[in-house]
């Protein structure tokens, strides 16, 4: 949705997802990355060799991963599979510390936490973000959901994926054209 408000308002987004994403429509241009270091680099690499106006990192690409990737199928009938997992590295935060002064567009899902606690982590990630779309996981369900945009000059609430989208390209048209 936000890569199509964006198209729709003229401007030249680059849609990266990964493997098990819905497809886009053919006319959004977009491309593919087949793990998390292929994401990682290729958000990295694209940073490194673009003038971006702009990033929004819609969501965590993935928090963990397995310590050991075992090649082909394991054996089916064990009695019991472990699976051991290690953090990843969060690619917002790379991609902060490659581009200091890119604009960004995060978001951040809360589970369980009430209204206030979720609004206070989007306040705190405003120390290096630009902007925080804040989401109750509870309240994520395809299109209906509600999101808080959260900003330096202000928190707005927003329902449904059609109208967060809106208004985060209103705040991106908004921010770059006051020169942030």
């Amino acid at each position: 949705a936000i890569a199509t408000e964006l198209l729709l308002r003229g401007a030249d987004p680059e849609l990266l997802l990964g493997e098990g994403s819905t497809p886009p429509p053919a006319w959004i241009p977009h491309s593919w990355a087949t793990d998390y270091d292929a994401y990682c680099q290729r958000v990295l690499q694209t940073a490194a060799e673009t003038p971006l106006a702009a990033a929004i990192l819609s969501a965590a690409v993935a928090d963990y991963r397995p310590r050991q990737a075992y090649p082909g199928k394991l054996a089916s009938g064990q009695p019991q599979l472990s699976l051991e997992l290690e953090p990843t590295a969060k690619v917002i935060n790379l991609l902060r510390q490659a581009a200091p002064n890119l604009p960004m567009v995060t978001f951040k899902v809360l589970q369980g936490a009430s209204e206030q606690e979720l609004l206070a982590e989007a306040q705190r990630r405003l120390q290096h973000f630009q902007l925080v779309v804040a989401n109750h996981a509870e309240q994520v369900s395809g299109s209906e959901q509600t999101a808080w945009l959260v900003h330096a000059n202000g928190t707005s609430r927003h329902q449904g994926k059609a109208a967060i989208a809106t208004a985060i390209v209103d705040w991106l048209e908004g921010h770059l054209s006051a020169g942030g």
